[in-house]
């Protein structure tokens, strides 16, 4: 089973600008101590995560409509405070259901938990708001993981299909437990799709799959020993069925 890590710097680079806009847009009205919002924003600059997470902790308990709520849930998650990082997410989603950020913490945060069933509900709901190939693939790796193969091949059909797969992201993958390795999403996409087609007995679909990751990437190690397996599968099928009609042929 694959796993793509949530690139944690993406989070904090955009709560970066989300934070030191919030602090320019509230400062008016002075709801929040403006001490508080200095550390925040000081903390903010100099990568201090233990600190921002105090401040913004002080300046909600000021104000319970503070939209810093956002800001401890990506700083939780980033903290690996996870479920600090849900409790957050969750209470902003109670009044912004939509609110894809969020609606990505939750879902980690549960994937992360090893809580795979709520998970799977949770990528879903995000993929309706924001259709997304990095959201297919984690969630494509949870229903696989439970078997719901069905589903994980059908989703990976309609990414491939329908979804734009930003060639610049990378998956992580290990080939002994050991070694780790990168490969384009899409192959990784790929290669998942093929793992359900397999175990769903369509081989042919399977191999075109696996052959498809591996003209994306040639290197891709997971993918070429799933074809090997896939190729094997098939030889098997097909020797019974080529002894029964040597059977059938009339002797001379």
């Amino acid at each position: 089973m694959e796993n793509m890590h949530l690139i944690k710097s993406k989070f904090f680079t955009a709560f970066m600008a989300a934070g030191l806009f919030i602090l320019a847009t509230t400062a008016k009205a002075q709801v929040q101590p403006a001490q508080h919002k200095a550390v925040f924003s000081q903390s903010l600059k100099a990568g201090d995560v233990v600190t921002a997470i105090q401040a913004a902790n002080y300046i909600v308990a000021a104000d319970a409509k503070s939209s810093f709520k956002d800001s401890l849930a990506i700083l939780y998650y980033n903290a690996g405070n996870l479920s600090a990082a849900y409790y957050w997410a969750a209470g902003v989603l109670k009044d912004k259901p939509a609110s894809p950020e969020m609606m990505e913490v939750k879902a980690h945060c549960l994937k992360n938990s090893n809580n795979s069933l709520k998970a799977i509900d949770a990528f879903t709901d995000l993929l309706k708001v924001k259709p997304n190939a990095v959201y297919s693939y984690e969630l494509m790796n949870l229903q696989y993981s439970v078997q719901r193969l069905l589903e994980c091949a059908t989703l990976g059909q309609q990414t491939l299909q329908s979804i734009k797969i930003d060639s610049t992201i990378g998956v992580s993958y290990s080939i002994d437990g050991k070694t780790s390795r990168q490969t384009p999403l899409k192959a990784a996409i790929y290669n998942v799709f093929g793992m359900a087609l397999s175990d769903l007995k369509k081989l042919p679909e399977a191999q075109q799959a696996f052959e498809q990751a591996l003209l994306i990437d040639k290197d891709y190690a997971m993918a070429q020993k799933n074809l090997e397996t896939v190729k094997l599968l098939k030889q098997a099928l097909e020797k019974p069925a080529d002894e029964k009609k040597d059977k059938e042929k009339p002797n001379r």
